[in-house]
């Protein structure tokens, strides 16, 4: 899972770079475009991108503010964003498409796949830590105390797959396996580790040959410490007062399939309009990503529910350190749309304003 670079291939770019705005003049643009404003004036956040597909195709898609508060250089729509526990929707794409050709089964104990979990683990399956009901732990805070050792999590170095488990694999579980939810980033960190060694992959390998090269997403890339990446966008967290600061550096590495990626808006919307008709997936895997699994409200990583309209709606939304970001699908309406943003700890529930830019593309 870890280890080495991260600044990984991804695949090459077909398509040519993207404009400052995709589909300024369509029907519903101009209510989408006025409620990522909205957010912006109310959280102040430097920098954000919108992102809308409709039966497959980016309808709409457009950059605010600025990348970078220092060089005052605007964001583009390539830029990359942190796009924390979005990134768990790769993790359960990837898990789908491996148990759709056979090389995993989501039912099966992972201890068959990974026999060195400590004993209470290896009963729980890849179903149940996708959707947060295998019992392991979320973070507490000796995660982030600077004098545990190692140091926060988010500043240690990650060699291999091994410390990113050691930070929580031999902490008791919450709950047993399959009898409540618990929402864990770190369940997603043990899934990845199970694929790993289900296929004898890394999991940014995994990314990259069933999410990036088949969608052609080439902005999506896992981050660490040392990743160069090309087009980030800064990132920045809020003071009491009102004003910003940088956020700092931190190493996402440990939690690659929970929270580790950045990316562009319009490669996550696109990512998400594909699990809007078969293809991608078949059709039976694409009913069961979107079965919630009792007793949570997650199916294969989508937290789902029922739009006011009574539309099936899948969502994530994700915090981190400089990010927060929103991915919302009606598949049966066959629209995705995503916000980016690069400051932490938005005031907002971006959920609704991702419900209201969707609406404005089915009018």
């Amino acid at each position: 899972m870890l280890g080495g670079s991260a600044a990984l291939a991804v695949g090459a770019t077909a398509r040519p770079a993207l404009a400052k705005g995709v589909g300024v003049d369509a029907p519903g643009a101009a209510v989408a475009r006025e409620v990522v404003r909205g957010m912006m004036a109310q959280t102040h956040a430097p920098a954000m991108s919108a992102a809308v597909c409709r039966d497959g195709e980016l309808v709409w898609a457009e950059a605010f503010g600025l990348a970078d508060l220092e060089t005052k250089a605007p964001v583009s729509l390539t830029g990359r964003f942190r796009l924390a526990s979005v990134s768990k929707l790769f993790a359960g794409a990837v898990a789908a498409r491996l148990a759709e050709r056979g090389a995993v089964n989501l039912d099966r104990p992972i201890g068959n796949y990974r026999p060195s979990l400590p004993e209470p683990h290896r009963r729980t399956t890849l179903r149940q830590l996708l959707g947060h009901t295998a019992g392991v732990r979320h973070y507490i805070p000796r995660d982030y105390d600077p004098k545990a050792p190692g140091g926060a999590i988010d500043f240690r170095p990650y060699r291999n797959t091994e410390e990113a488990l050691a930070v929580f694999i031999h902490d008791p579980l919450v709950s047993k396996p399959g009898e409540a939810f618990n929402y864990s980033t770190f369940g997603y960190v043990l899934a990845g580790a199970v694929l790993e060694s289900a296929t004898g992959k890394r999991f940014p390998q995994l990314v990259t040959e069933e999410v990036i090269r088949p969608l052609d997403l080439p902005t999506l890339m896992p981050e660490s410490m040392t990743s160069v990446i090309p087009q980030r966008v800064s990132c920045y967290q809020p003071l009491k007062d009102g004003g910003l600061f940088k956020a700092p550096a931190i190493n996402p590495a440990y939690k690659w399939a929970g929270g580790g990626y950045v990316g562009a808006a319009s490669d996550v919307a696109r990512f998400c309009t594909a699990f809007t008709t078969p293809g991608y997936l078949d059709e039976e895997n694409l009913e069961r990503m979107f079965t919630p699994l009792a007793p949570g409200p997650v199916g294969i990583g989508w937290w789902l529910d029922r739009d006011p309209e009574g539309r099936l709606r899948g969502y994530h939304a994700g915090s981190i350190a400089g990010g927060r970001s929103i991915a919302l699908l009606l598949p049966e309406a066959g629209v995705s749309v995503v916000v980016l943003s690069n400051l932490s700890d938005l005031p907002v529930d971006p959920l609704t304003p991702a419900q209201r830019i969707a609406e404005a593309f089915l009018v």
